[in-house]
């Protein structure tokens, strides 16, 4: 059985606080993130990931798109998005 997360660009990005969005500290944050490098990432970590056109609903008139990551075993959104984040920072 696997979990499907939805994880946009904007819990990454550093311009946002976040009541506007970001889900991690400013210390892992980082500026422009995308769907094409968050990929990237994630599928290094193992993940399967699926790029969808959705945007975030707070700036739904961007169009940045979301990342669909499944999981194969029991994995929180906020770990699998720190996950990501730390590797960036590496």
């Amino acid at each position: 059985m696997s979990l499907s997360h939805i994880i946009y660009p904007e819990y990454f990005d550093i311009t946002l606080s976040k009541k506007k969005g970001r889900k991690i500290s400013k210390r892992l944050a980082f500026q422009n993130p995308n769907t094409e490098e968050l990929t990237r990432i994630a599928r290094s970590l193992g993940y399967k990931v699926t790029i969808e056109e959705k945007n975030y609903p707070g700036f739904w008139y961007k169009r940045n798109g979301r990342l669909v990551v499944d999981c194969k075993e029991e994995r929180r959104k906020s770990e699998i998005i720190k996950e990501i984040a730390e590797k960036k920072k590496i």
